[in-house]
């Protein structure tokens, strides 16, 4: 091979080689648009699908833009993964129940409430629910009659609303039946009649206390008083005496 030959080969060498590097990185620029497109699109796609499972379940304009984004997005794939849950029954018990919110009780202790109730059965999923829609610090003190049957978003609703007519209670400790009995006199709240009160806590009026195992053991005819939780409660202008009554003992069964 002559000298002229092999100089034009390595020009034709050099003149190519420059050209190898750019042509990868082409390559390498295209994978990762391709990866990006792809990835942009399955987040779509997720997102539509999370909203799809979570449309109607939450209030309006609840997306958890209180939280911070790792929370947000954390909460928001747990629920749409348990939508379906969120849709069914909160509890499997029957019949409505009176369930009091003290003034002050955290979101984690009404969850814990719900449960002894027989209310909710998943405490996690609950509290969940409400700290993505901002519910959390929203559920009011109050006494709500609450079917077992509800959902978790149903429930959550109805315990954000207060009783628009409510009338507190105020029995101080180391009173008497028959101050109590006064005191529903003087006030005449809602439709508690003093006497029908007394003649309940006194055992001379019909009375169901066989889901209070506390009271198993007291003595045929023996009173209430002693079981009746001195405290401030807030009741319904529909309530009745025994409503109170089966109030007050709930309070003791749960101090």
């Amino acid at each position: 091979m002559s000298s002229r030959q092999r100089k034009a080969e390595s020009k034709d060498e050099n003149a190519s080689g420059p050209s190898r590097p750019l042509l990868w990185l082409f390559r390498l620029a295209l994978f990762v648009a391709a990866v990006t497109f792809c990835l942009a699109a399955g987040l779509l796609l997720y997102g539509r699908w999370q909203d799809a499972r979570l449309a109607g379940l939450g209030p309006p304009g609840g997306n958890g833009s209180h939280l911070t984004t790792v929370q947000g997005l954390y909460l928001r794939g747990y629920l749409a993964a348990r939508a379906g849950d969120l849709q069914e029954p909160a509890a499997s018990g029957a019949g409505q129940i009176a369930f009091l919110i003290d003034s002050g009780e955290r979101a984690d202790e009404i969850a814990a409430n719900l449960v002894a109730a027989g209310l909710l059965n998943d405490s996690e999923l609950f509290l969940n629910y409400l700290r993505y829609y901002d519910l959390d610090s929203g559920l009011e003190a109050g006494v709500y009659d609450v079917n077992p049957g509800l959902t978790i978003p149903e429930l959550a609703s109805i315990l954000s609303r207060a009783v628009d007519q409510q009338v507190d209670l105020t029995f101080i400790e180391g009173w008497r039946l028959e101050q109590m009995a006064d005191t529903l006199e003087q006030v005449s709240p809602a439709e508690i009649d003093s006497q029908t009160f007394l003649a309940i806590v006194q055992r001379r009026a019909a009375f169901d206390t066989s889901e209070y195992d506390f009271l198993t053991s007291l003595p045929e005819g023996a009173s209430l008083e002693g079981f009746l939780f001195p405290d401030t409660y807030r009741v319904p202008v529909e309530a009745d005496a025994a409503f109170l009554v089966r109030l007050m003992l709930d309070n003791f069964d749960s101090h």
